[in-house]
């Protein structure tokens, strides 16, 4: 269509060869092959547009679902980041009443084996520092009265 008009249609002039709406010399009519082929030529370029917004349109859904997969496996990926971090409270908390349990049972471990077995000494001393009464002095101590 290379600087032709286009076809009006089968049996009608050519808009080239009309000037202010009156026939000039040559005047040339549409042939129906050429009318016909006028309309093949834009009804291809419609279904080629068509086909492009198809194109198009496909290519937009196929980014949303990517997206969407995208904010999922986000999503996933959180929701198992904030699981091991509960994990990993609750493995402190167990750890920590574990050695509070471990300290208890050698405090008490402690205690049962001083009542048992209480500390001994070559002699019991009062609270004072002194001796008990009818005690002697372990050979080198001296009383609190012949340190006075």
């Amino acid at each position: 269509m290379s600087g032709r008009a286009v076809c009006p249609g089968p049996g009608r002039l050519l808009r080239s060869d009309c000037r202010d709406g009156l026939p000039t010399a040559g005047i040339g009519w549409c042939a129906p092959a050429e009318a016909e082929a006028e309309a093949e030529a834009e009804a291809e370029a419609e279904a080629e547009a068509e086909a492009e917004a198809e194109a198009e349109a496909e290519a937009e859904a196929e980014a949303e679902a990517e997206a969407e997969a995208e904010a999922e496996a986000e999503a996933e990926a959180e929701a198992e980041a904030e699981a091991e971090a509960e994990a990993e409270a609750e493995a402190e908390a167990e750890a920590e009443a574990e050695a509070e349990a471990e300290a208890e049972a050698e405090a008490e471990a402690e205690a049962e084996a001083e009542a048992e077995d209480p500390p001994r000494s070559g002699c019991r001393i009062r609270p004072s520092g002194g001796l008990f009464v009818g005690e002697e002095p372990a050979f080198g101590v001296r009383t609190p009265a012949e340190v006075a």
